[in-house]
């Protein structure tokens, strides 16, 4: 009589084991790449929604972007362009990336907010010249840059002036000029002084060059949302201006013709 219920033997067990960690391999990956996909989903969203906040910032103020920081307190929240954007979004979990690691919105007791998203500032506030003569170096390039927020404070940092807020209709280009993105600071560092880069923080690639690769959320001055390689966010072109002759432009941080 044959007994049932036979157990499985070492091999057989060792098998099935290998099976399932070859399996936790593949979808393990998987499960990750999905998971930062649906918070870069919900982070380009929430740039768009700052943006429409921001254009209903201009539509009440002749059509002028907001001030990237007028600090008058050692808090730098305050008079930010994050504060002064409140009573049109009033929401502050906005302005946290959620694949960042720094979401606290207690702006009280700590700086997360302002590590978030970046709003490019005015080079008028930093150096002078119609336009401002600003070279920025960048991992893809060495060309002029000028950003849309202007600055209302005293000498700090980079910051030697104050210098006006672009305007809405004097913008040429507004469907391919970045208006806020992920960054590591909210003024692109300018107060430290220092120009800090946009934060790598989804989908991220391999390093090219010594430069890690991946994608950063944009919204731009239209309103618009999407992502940008960081590659295509540092496109340099080259172009022949009636006002500064041939020279070569951050695409996405020019606003002139």
């Amino acid at each position: 009589m044959s007994r049932l219920g036979r157990g499985f033997t070492l091999i057989e067990l060792l098998i099935v084991i290998a099976i399932i960690a070859i399996l936790a391999a593949i979808l393990f990956p998987v499960f990750a790449h999905a998971r930062e996909k649906a918070r870069q989903t919900n982070c380009i969203s929430n740039v768009r929604q700052i943006s429409l906040a921001v254009l209903m910032y201009a539509g009440d103020y002749d059509n002028a972007f907001p001030l990237v920081s007028c600090p008058n307190s050692a808090n730098l929240f305050v008079g930010s362009w994050i504060d002064t954007l409140q009573p049109y979004t009033s929401n502050l979990q906005l302005f946290a990336c959620p694949s960042a690691s720094h979401t606290s919105v207690d702006w009280r007791s700590n700086d997360d907010l302002l590590r978030n998203y970046g709003f490019p500032p005015a080079a008028g506030s930093f150096v002078q010249g119609d336009p401002p003569v600003y070279q920025l170096v960048s991992f893809h390039g060495v060309a002029r840059f000028d950003g849309l927020g202007g600055y209302g404070g005293g000498p700090m940092g980079m910051y030697k002036w104050p210098a006006p807020s672009k305007r809405v209709t004097d913008l040429l280009r507004a469907d391919e000029l970045v208006l806020i993105s992920d960054h590591v600071r909210f003024d692109w560092g300018l107060n430290q002084g220092y120009v800090f880069y946009p934060a790598i923080r989804h989908v991220v690639g391999n390093f090219q060059n010594g430069v890690l690769m991946g994608q950063v959320s944009c919204a731009f001055a239209d309103g618009h949302g999407k992502s940008l390689q960081h590659q295509q966010y540092w496109e340099v072109r080259r172009i022949n201006s009636d006002r500064c002759g041939v020279i070569d432009v951050y695409w996405h941080f020019w606003p002139y013709d």
